[in-house]
């Protein structure tokens, strides 16, 4: 029931010793809806640590490390072994000295559970939120509104809403022209930290690069990071897994330190102001004039052309081999197993991270702010609601930091507009990548 919210790599995820945090139990969907308040549950710390330490054991199902016999009774009976636990226990005694039985631990626990009757205790209903939406004058926009908005004060004159600065090594970033204006930031229908809503307004237009940061774009800054693999969930690989490292893929596997460090470097050697997005400007910017969940509409209505989350290949990423020498085969996961999480309504572009741009941009031009990789903000993940000059756009280093859009492994409910996510600001985590917003004249 559990494991498909477990994020962890494969046995043989890669060649190279991983790095710290890459798969931390926080990028578990478990674990993060548990931080965001999931109907109302709240977890004392030792209750955190278990659920922490059970992630980092790899999960185990069994209580006994011992042959699932009576998972596969047809197998065991077919190809017999001797008795491990009886075996485990003459070998520790004659090479170490210990006469102890650690399977004896779970025995005594079981037959204590078995005694008891343990039934679920589900929460209590949450009260109806009595507060009142707040309201914006001319918003939400309709096409025609949201694209008049980005000309602007510059509509009758020259509509430039496209700018590109060459960054060095043969490599530009292209931006997109962001309007100053007013909007509902937050939902009630998302998680319970995407609230209460609040009117938040942009004062300023801002740039904002229409592509997530490359691989090669990063790369022009530090050619020593490696974006590496994504896992494949499987074993008897004959490649480490599925490439994350190519130029034109969103560069992943940095951390909001590393992030801010490009945006001082693109600053300096470009002569402009750079940074990363405020929560604010990122979720007005992904919006384009949207009030809905997504800027092509909501749950329920067809991403694939729009972005690249968990669909329905997602289930087809296991890896594996007739025979050592044949081609990758990919084999399904059965569906009731609903692993990994995804959405079986629909199929987009590609089942992993894919080349930025692929799908449809959204009002305003900008590509993947949905899906494919999830992206750094300048803000802390701080409580809502959204209050700009509150110290939570401060740049402290001591702050969890939001990461916005959801990514490839992500379903489309862990991926809207307003959908937000919290991770320390020095972890990189293995589908994080960003984008980054210049000043702009008005």
């Amino acid at each position: 029931m559990l494991h498909p919210y477990i994020h962890r790599p494969g046995p043989e995820s890669e060649e190279t010793m991983l790095p710290v945090m890459d798969y931390h139990a926080s990028t578990s969907p478990l674990v993060q809806m548990l931080e965001k308040g999931h109907h109302g549950v709240t977890l004392a710390d030792a209750d955190w640590m278990r659920i922490y330490e059970w992630i980092d054991l790899n999960c185990p199902f069994h209580g006994k490390w011992s042959p699932p016999s009576l998972a596969r009774p047809d197998h065991w009976i077919r190809h017999p072994v001797p008795d491990q636990v009886k075996r485990r226990k003459e070998l520790a005694i004659a090479y170490a000295n210990v006469d102890d039985d650690p399977e004896a631990e779970h025995d005594r626990y079981a037959a204590i559970v078995a005694k008891r009757e343990i039934k679920p205790v589900a929460p209590a209903p949450a009260a109806p939120d009595q507060a009142k939406d707040p309201t914006v004058a001319g918003w939400p926009m309709n096409v025609h509104g949201s694209a008049n908005a980005q000309l602007g004060a510059i509509h009758e004159i020259a509509p430039v809403t496209t700018k590109t600065i060459i960054i060095g090594a043969g490599q530009s970033i292209t931006f997109r022209r962001i309007p100053a204006g007013a909007f509902v930031m937050g939902s009630k229908t998302g998680y319970p930290d995407e609230r209460p809503l609040a009117a938040v307004r942009i004062a300023k237009p801002f740039w904002i690069s229409e592509m997530e940061i490359q691989n090669q774009q990063y790369n022009a800054f530090d050619p020593e990071h490696d974006s590496r693999y994504q896992d494949e969930f499987g074993k008897d690989h004959v490649f480490p897994g599925h490439v994350g490292n190519h130029r034109r893929q969103p560069v992943v596997r940095v951390s909001w330190n590393d992030a801010m460090r490009f945006c001082e470097w693109v600053s300096k050697t470009c002569n402009v102001k750079a940074s990363l997005p405020t929560e604010a400007q990122w979720e007005w910017a992904a919006r384009s004039g949207t009030d809905t969940p997504f800027p092509w509409g909501g749950l329920d209505d067809d991403f694939s052309k729009f972005a690249n989350f968990a669909d329905r290949d997602v289930r087809f990423q296991v890896v594996g081999f007739d025979g050592g020498g044949n081609i990758r085969r990919r084999r399904p996961f059965a569906i009731e197993q609903n692993y990994p999480l995804h959405e079986e309504r629909w199929q987009d572009d590609w089942f992993n991270l894919n080349y930025v741009g692929r799908a449809n941009c959204n009002r305003w031009g900008l590509y993947d702010m949905h899906g494919n990789a999830a992206e750094w903000t300048l803000s802390d993940y701080a409580p809502y609601p959204y209050v700009e000059g509150d110290g939570r756009n401060a740049r402290s280093q001591k702050t969890k930091k939001t990461v916005r859009g959801g990514s490839f492994a992500s379903r489309p409910r862990d991926g809207t507009s307003s959908w937000r996510m919290g991770y320390e600001p020095w972890q990189t985590v293995y589908d994080v990548g960003f984008r980054i917003v210049m000043e702009c004249e008005e």
